[in-house]
């Protein structure tokens, strides 16, 4: 019990002693928080940009600023407290409610020296992962800018070595443009792909137009671009599309399995693939390049169904179904994989039955419906994209509901169009359709014709137009001009 109190004495004695100690040395004196709270006007001192030398990455510079700053007035305050065995006492910051303490505040911001930037021309679609934060302070100290700047997108021509597109420019008004204010982003075909095209042999007016297919108004570079982009050109009210497929590969993975891995994506701009992506840098724009000549288009689906006259049928049953409206949209891209009337003419000799009276009927509309969106895909596909897919998401959707548990759910379902490529081309559907003609550019979407009207599986068309037979088919096509029996002699 002695040696106990003995302990307590001491030990009170040398806290009494540490707290004069806090006292003589803490009583009022400044203090600061771990983290520093601001508060008051920022003003800039000074800016200056030096290059950067401690690194091997290239055209790196640094811009030093100095900002005045304050901060609330913090001094040390005594807390004691009673404990059940003793009483202690701490040392808090606290700060007051007056914002008067001056400060310098440093701030460094690493980035490309002027003249330079960090894009690097890709000539394949590579791992779109590889691009992020291009720009990041990261990415610059550890690369660099190793790509000089150039001062217009005419002279990144030059620099591309793309004499064909430079020629067919040279003198235009759209040249004069590239060369002056604005930001723009042009997608310059090669020059075996300018040269097979024929350009060169058509009016000046309309190889200008054709080549403002190629640009747009905006600085995009590669990490800008999505599926189901829409982009309007040079060309007032026609738009170009963007298409950007995903590619995979499988690896052997050690759990003995195969892997699917990201292996990179392929973008396209109205069916040309971009081979070279932010080939090149200008003040006033980018330059990717394509492996194909542009078109744009400046008429809606339901424009281009409305005019054509192998699209009477078409446009019957699209304007029944009220559906003429929804292919008139602006807003979204769409593909639509249009039957001709010789397409209806076929569908309806292989199944010995009147489909257009039958689908057109009143009591079908909803099956005219579902038969219609199964023709219409969300996004611009073009060939060269259609190639790559293995299948197609439609617009003919359905209504899902399971049980879960003690109550109901449901989710949305949209009917999937396979496509394949076969010794007669691309097909698509189960019954393997062959598409006659591609590529029909719209300012929503694109048209592909197809040489029969594709059947929705959850349609059984021989069963719903039954009492609809052949004998009853009603031509909507137009008649033949009328040629006059010849004179008598």
């Amino acid at each position: 019990m002695r040696i106990i109190l003995t302990i307590f004495l001491l030990t009170s004695g040398l806290f009494a002693f540490s707290t004069a100690t806090l006292n003589h040395h803490y009583e009022g004196k400044p203090c600061s928080y771990g983290y520093t709270t601001y508060c008051g006007p920022k003003e800039l001192l000074s800016e200056d940009i030096y290059p950067v030398n401690d690194t091997s990455a290239p055209n790196v510079c640094k811009t030093v600023r100095i900002y005045s700053r304050y901060k609330y007035s913090c001094c040390y305050t005594k807390r004691c407290y009673y404990y059940w065995w003793k009483y202690q006492c701490h040392w808090k910051c606290s700060c007051s409610d007056s914002c008067d303490v001056p400060i310098n505040v440093t701030s460094v911001e690493y980035h490309c020296c002027d003249g330079f930037t960090t894009a690097v021309a890709e000539t394949d679609g590579g791992n779109k992962y590889s691009y992020i934060e291009p720009h990041s302070e990261w990415k610059i100290r550890s690369e660099g800018c190793p790509i000089e700047i150039k001062e217009n997108v005419v002279e990144c021509l030059e620099e591309l070595d793309l004499t064909e597109l430079q020629c067919l420019l040279e003198g235009t008004n759209l040249e004069t443009t590239l060369q002056g204010d604005g930001m723009f982003t042009l997608f310059a075909p090669t020059n075996d792909v300018l040269q097979d095209s024929g350009l060169e042999d058509l009016g000046r007016e309309t190889t200008e137009f054709v080549l403002g297919s190629h640009v747009v108004e905006k600085k995009l570079e590669s990490l800008l671009f999505y599926d189901g982009q829409r982009l309007e050109s040079i060309n007032e009210d026609c738009f170009i599309h963007v298409t950007e497929i995903d590619t995979y590969k499988y690896v052997w993975h050690y759990y003995y399995r195969y892997h699917k891995e990201h292996e990179g994506d392929e973008i396209f701009i109205s069916g040309g693939k971009i081979i070279g992506r932010d080939a090149c840098i200008a003040r006033n724009g980018i330059v990717h390049i394509v492996d194909r000549v542009l078109e744009c288009g400046n008429q809606t689906i339901a424009d281009i169904v409305q005019e054509e006259d192998e699209y009477s049928i078409l446009e019957f049953l699209l304007s029944t179904a009220d559906l003429l409206e929804f292919l008139d949209k602006p807003t979204q891209a769409l593909t639509l994989f249009a039957p001709t009337n010789q397409a209806f003419m076929n569908l309806t000799e292989d199944l010995n039955l009147d489909i257009v009276e039958c689908l057109s009927n009143e009591t079908n509309l909803e099956e005219l419906k579902k038969f219609l969106l199964f023709h219409i895909v969300r996004g611009a596909e073009f060939s060269s994209s259609l190639i790559l897919r293995d299948c197609l998401v439609t617009k003919a959707c359905h209504k899902v509901i399971y049980y879960h548990y003690y109550y109901y759910k449901w989710y949305t379902e949209c009917l999937k169009l396979n496509v394949a490529i076969t010794d007669e081309g691309i097909v698509v559907g189960d019954d393997e359709v062959a598409i006659t003609t591609i590529d029909i550019v719209a300012s929503n979407g694109v048209i592909h014709e197809v040489s029969l009207p594709l059947l929705n599986q959850k349609i059984d068309l021989a069963k719903l137009c039954a009492s609809f037979p052949r004998s009853s088919f009603t031509v909507l096509v137009n008649p033949p001009p009328f040629v006059p029996p010849p004179e008598r002699m």
